[in-house]
């Protein structure tokens, strides 16, 4: 069994949700929300819900993400 090879991240139009693309299907199994650490402009901006879907997993924030901010996620 191969590593998932991380690919991509995007924000939902919202900015409410960072969609992270693997190169091929995760586990089913979630990891907790409190388990990812993202930062968006530099404050941090926590992780309130997890899915995983085939090979992206989305990472519902507490607050909005705006168009100029740079986003960090941590695992």
């Amino acid at each position: 069994m191969s590593t998932p090879t991380f690919l991509s991240a995007a924000t939902n139009t919202a900015g409410t949700k960072v969609i992270l693309t693997y190169n091929e299907a995760l586990s089913a199994t979630t990891a907790a929300a409190s388990a990812f650490s993202v930062t968006s402009g530099g404050v941090d901006n926590a992780v309130t819900a997890v899915a995983v879907s085939g090979s992206t997993v989305e990472l519902t924030l507490t607050n909005s993400v705006k168009n100029d901010q740079a986003v960090t996620v941590a695992y």
